[in-house]
C-alpha cells in the first residue's frame, strides 16, 4: 500500500530495489496522452507497471501469481467505488476494499509504505506490516485489515499532515 503521503514514486522505488521484484499498480486514466506517456515511462524505469484502474483485480492477481508485488494507493476511493466506511482521525471515512480484498482473496501480505520529506534531498522512508486480527477470516479479515490501515495512516501523517495530499 502507499498512500498520497510524501513521494508515492520513491515509495515504488524503494519497493522494488528493497524487494528486488516488479510492481504493478493500476492508475486512473490521465485524458493527456503526453502526460500519460510520461507515467508510464518514468514509473516503467522505476520498475512500476502501470495497468488501467477500470478492471484492475485480474491484473493484479495475475501479477500476484507470477511473483510481482502489487502497489495500490489506499487512502482514498478512487474510480466507482464506494469503499468502507472506517473511522480515520475520529471522523467516518471511506476506504477502498480492494487492497484488503485482494490481501484475503490472495493470501498477500499488505504492507504499507510511505515515504517522509524531512528536508531539501531528504527523505525517511516508513514500513507498516497491516495484518488482520489473529483468526480472522473472510470478511472479518477484510474489515481487519481496512482498520489497521487506518491507524497506520494516522500514525503516519500525525507526522507532517502537510504532506498528505488527500487532505486537500
Amino acid at each position: 500500500l502507499a498512500m498520497h503521503f510524501g513521494s508515492v514514486d520513491l515509495a515504488g522505488l524503494y519497493a522494488t530495489r528493497v524487494a528486488g521484484r516488479r510492481v504493478t499498480a493500476p492508475m486512473e486514466q490521465v485524458a493527456d496522452p503526453d502526460a500519460r506517456a510520461w507515467f508510464e515511462r518514468v514509473r516503467g524505469e522505476l520498475g512500476v507497471s502501470i495497468v488501467p484502474i477500470a478492471g484492475a483485480g485480474d491484473a493484479l492477481v495475475e501479477a500476484l501469481e507470477r511473483g510481482d508485488m502489487v502497489g495500490l494507493v489506499a487512502d482514498r476511493v478512487v474510480g466507482r467505488g464506494r469503499g468502507a466506511r472506517v473511522e480515520l482521525f475520529g471522523a467516518p471515512a471511506r476506504l477502498p476494499l480492494g487492497p484488503a480484498a485482494l490481501s484475503v482473496q490472495t493470501g498477500a501480505d499488505v504492507w504499507l509504505q510511505a515515504i517522509e520529506r524531512v528536508g531539501t534531498g531528504r527523505w525517511v522512508g516508513h514500513t507498516v506490516a497491516i495484518e488482520p486480527d489473529p483468526g480472522a477470516t473472510g470478511r472479518a479479515a477484510v474489515r481487519s485489515i481496512l482498520q489497521a490501515e487506518a491507524r497506520a495512516f494516522e500514525r503516519i501523517v500525525a507526522r507532517a499532515p502537510e504532506q498528505w495530499s488527500t487532505l486537500f
